[in-house]
């Protein structure tokens, strides 16, 4: 196996493991003779090896717009997810002047809308009738009657003389219980890829380069909807529309996330200034494109406007190179 294969394998390696940490390197590499005497030799740490952390802005960000249908209103809500900022770190291999390659883990997406509403709930209430009998006597009872979300009467417990008396009835219509809901809809990707890059010829420590990586983003999306229904002491709230049984003040409905891992790949260009003999100081555009984000962000109950996530990166970032 030659030596080149096996510094590629190692990016590979690295890139699989998503941080492959260099081991300390021995403070000498051997030693040899010269005059019967014993002198020794400094090592050598990296031998091309570097580190490398960026933080980027991802432009183009409202691409990201979408509906998500709400199965408890039966509502469809519109939502724009804002994901301008990302970082990511690295470590790679500079086989030659023109060649080099290295594995990253990125985080380029976390996004979070958060949608705070008044909502009308289903529910139960006793109410008081009073109505006069056959023989002129009040006759004072205590009912429920129960209701849809709008306030149309379902059910009532009142018989034909209460209903007489002002007590609702099956189709008449009432104040619904009031209250709230809380709706937290979010994503967030990490990508862990392998780059390659072609550096051109430098001029005065301006070195552009253009490169290209491969790799897999693990995207989740989550749904997490709270209601408070604000009940009196003859009330009880029931679950939105469609919903079956008794809700508390602030129960959490729905709490789910769904995870997906996914193809990913990158082209890149830029140019990187030798700040010092060790030091790089990067400047580029990234163009990434994630497969089918829409497929996870389905089974969490989003529908997206484009199966796949491209992102625009303007990128700012440091190489440290061990010598």
């Amino acid at each position: 196996m030659t030596t080149l294969t096996k510094r590629i394998g190692a990016i590979g390696v690295a890139a699989v493991c998503l941080a492959a940490m260099q081991a300390k390197a021995a403070d000498l590499d051997g030693i040899f003779i010269d005059d019967a005497n014993f002198i020794e030799k400094p090592a050598e740490l990296g031998s091309g090896w570097y580190l490398r952390g960026d933080v980027y802005n991802n432009i183009a960000k409202e691409q990201r717009q979408g509906y998500f249908y709400d199965e408890f209103s039966g509502d469809t809500i519109d939502y724009t997810f804002g994901d301008g900022f990302g970082y990511g770190v690295g470590m790679g291999y500079r086989f030659n002047n023109w060649f080099r390659m290295d594995a990253t883990l990125d985080r380029p997406i976390f996004s979070e809308v958060t949608s705070t509403a008044s909502e009308t709930f289903r529910g139960s209430r006793i109410v008081e009738v009073t109505y006069t009998d056959g023989g002129g006597d009040e006759v004072t009872s205590n009912r429920a009657i129960f209701f849809d979300a709008d306030g149309t009467v379902t059910a009532s417990e009142c018989n034909i003389d209460e209903l007489a008396a002002g007590c609702a009835g099956v189709g008449d219509t009432v104040a619904p219980i009031d209250g709230s809901r809380l709706d937290e809809l979010g994503y967030a990707v990490w990508t862990t890829m392998a780059n390659a890059y072609v550096d051109l010829p430098t001029v005065a420590r301006f070195t552009p380069y253009v490169g290209a990586g491969i790799g897999l983003s693990r995207a989740a999306a989550w749904y997490k909807l709270t209601v408070d229904c604000v009940a009196s002491s003859e009330e009880a709230c029931g679950y939105p529309a469609g919903g079956t049984g008794e809700i508390l003040n602030d129960q959490v409905l729905v709490d789910a996330t769904y995870t997906k891992w996914l193809p990913t790949w990158s082209v890149q260009a830029g140019v990187s200034y030798a700040v010092t003999d060790n030091l790089d100081l990067d400047l580029g555009y990234k163009y990434m494109r994630i497969m089918n984000v829409a497929s996870v962000m389905e089974d969490a109950g989003f529908t997206m406007e484009k199966k796949d996530l491209d992102l625009h990166q303007v990128r700012v970032g440091l190489r440290y190179s061990i010598w």
